[in-house]
């Protein structure tokens, strides 16, 4: 019988809203272990805006379309570029982008065998995080990506972990933007009632249409399932004050792997 032993890790801020991270995001290079940080992940989220946001209990957040990630994936893209872009790899640097302006017709091709050389060759590089208040940037490690939108990877650290939630809330974290996806139920919506992803809000209606027969047949009455877009009233704002840098970030172990007998 096969036997599966993973390591998992519990991840909080002043006790409270656990990361509980599997085993498949976690990836060890050169002796370090990185964390993926996954916008659409549920446990992440709820981690990011524990004590600054109030989330509805039943949500799909995501942080995809927050400004904070998109900052936060900003830093670590401007990064790669810089880093490539006196080098021989001309491919990343057009693909991550260059401060200098480069003409499409003359820009070098990406290689789809290079994208995938650098994923099964993981390299350790360096990116700065901006300062929140009055703590400096931080020198932040992470596993070189192949694509700009790849997740990134950060060390599986509490001061790594504590400094890049922080910027990120700074940066923008709000209710609407982590709620973009469709969302059942919550935010004090009624049942039937929606969002349908692109701003508004979506109501299920049922219908009746008479079904008229001849003198002496019965009439019956058929149910039409309709939507119907609706216009949401306007909500309080739930957003708190910035934590303080001071906040404590805890990573537990789980569980263990067990040493071969």
């Amino acid at each position: 019988m096969p036997v599966k032993i993973e390591v998992s890790y519990s991840v909080s801020m002043n006790k409270s809203s656990v990361w509980k991270i599997k085993a498949d995001l976690l990836k060890t290079v050169d002796g370090v272990t990185f964390v993926k940080l996954r916008p659409h992940d549920e446990s992440f989220c709820k981690f990011v805006v524990q004590d600054f946001l109030d989330m509805p209990k039943k949500c799909r957040p995501s942080l995809g379309q927050c400004q904070g990630w998109r900052s936060f994936l900003q830093c670590r893209n401007s990064a790669v570029a810089e880093q490539f872009q006196d080098s021989t790899d001309a491919e990343t640097t057009s693909l991550f982008g260059s401060s200098a302006k480069q003409s499409k017709k003359n820009a070098p091709r990406v290689n789809a065998t290079k994208l995938q050389e650098i994923r099964d060759k993981p390299e350790v590089m360096e990116f700065p995080v901006p300062g929140i208040g009055e703590a400096p940037y931080l020198m932040v490690s992470t596993i070189r990506p192949a694509h700009p939108c790849d997740d990134p990877f950060v060390p599986l650290d509490p001061d790594s972990i504590e400094h890049i939630v922080l910027y990120m809330r700074e940066a923008g974290v709000d209710i609407e933007s982590m709620l973009a996806k469709r969302q059942y139920g919550g935010m004090g919506r009624e049942k039937g009632v929606w969002r349908n992803g692109n701003g508004s809000v979506v109501r299920k209606l049922e219908v009746d249409s008479d079904a008229s027969a001849d003198e002496g047949e019965l009439t019956c009455k058929v149910p039409t399932r309709r939507l119907k877009r609706v216009k949401e009233s306007a909500e309080e704002g739930n957003a708190e004050a910035l934590a303080d840098s001071t906040e404590n970030t805890n990573i537990e172990t789980l569980s263990v792997p067990i040493a071969d007998a």
